[in-house]
């Protein structure tokens, strides 16, 4: 049983690391001090994903939703994709 636990417990703070390193190179975040995404990712994880969640959605303009893919509502979704589509459209 800890055989199983301890890679997929590994897999689960390697993949909120490197997506919160991911999140704070997209938004310009520089790291307060050094070692902070390892730290947070692995001492608590939950405040780990509730921050990124607040860097990368408008909770503010759009309520949040458990169950969708994003959790932002469904028309948040098609604008947002959108933007995206005209933007690489025009890019290219």
């Amino acid at each position: 049983f800890t055989l199983l636990n301890a890679p997929m417990l590994f897999s689960f703070f390697f993949l909120v690391l490197q997506t919160r390193k991911n999140v704070r190179k997209a938004h310009g975040i520089e790291e307060s001090f050094a070692g902070e995404d390892i730290l947070v990712s692995v001492w608590c994880p939950v405040c780990s994903i509730s921050q990124m969640g607040r860097h990368t959605a408008d909770y503010d303009t759009y309520r949040a939703l458990c169950c969708s893919d994003t959790g932002l509502p469904n028309h948040v979704d098609d604008a947002m994709m959108n933007s995206a589509r005209s933007s690489t459209s025009t890019a290219a």
